[in-house]
């Protein structure tokens, strides 16, 4: 999912995208860069160990709709 990162958010003023890609998500929001970094460190810790070939979506609910 969208990820709010300076760069994007730069790049993109609080128009009429930025407001569509909120209504599309679930939660109404973007995500934050730390989330991503959360689930990274899940990923690459021994908590995942049992993990194998696992699609983790990280879009606030978006692929559960549509």
């Amino acid at each position: 999912g969208p990820i709010g990162t300076e760069d994007i958010l730069a790049d993109m003023s609080e128009g009429d995208y930025m407001a569509r890609a909120r209504a599309s998500i679930p939660l109404k929001r973007l995500g934050e860069p730390s989330e991503v970094a959360h689930l990274v460190c899940f990923l690459c810790s021994s908590a995942s160990a049992f993990m194998t070939g696992e699609c983790v979506a990280l879009d606030g609910g978006a692929s559960l709709i549509g």
